[in-house]
């Protein structure tokens, strides 16, 4: 019910990368008002490979075209250095902290400042 929910809304967009037949990560981006909010997770058998990394820059400016958002907010747990690692790759600069659920996290913001979130999303030919 909570997949179909988020796979229906026009606020949440997710994307899942495949390798080799399998998914071997996934990002949630979901709206709140002005900018969109990421969560991300890599299957622990495919870490440590860049493909947190990847996984951002592909889909972080496709998120904001797709939700007209100038704007990504990610939250990592303090501790979890491999994500931050991620953020930091792929563009995204550290701005505070915050908590949330009661653990301390690190918060990271990505801004389009080309407003090409403006436009429909481009997506390239399979």
């Amino acid at each position: 019910m909570w997949l179909a929910a988020k796979l229906a809304s026009p606020a949440s967009r997710i994307w899942i990368l495949v390798r080799e037949g399998r998914p071997v990560a996934q990002a949630r981006y979901d709206r709140i008002n002005q900018f969109a909010e990421i969560g991300y997770s890599v299957s622990r058998s495919s870490r440590g490979n860049g493909l947190g990394t990847s996984l951002l820059k592909a889909t972080v400016p496709l998120a904001c075209r797709a939700l007209g958002v100038p704007r990504v907010v990610g939250l990592v747990k303090v501790g979890n250095s491999a994500s931050a690692r991620s953020f930091d790759r792929a563009g995204f600069r550290r701005v505070g902290q915050t908590s949330r659920q009661g653990h301390a996290c690190l918060q990271f913001e990505w801004v389009d400042r080309t407003e090409s979130w403006r436009g429909p999303p481009k997506l390239s030919p399979q």
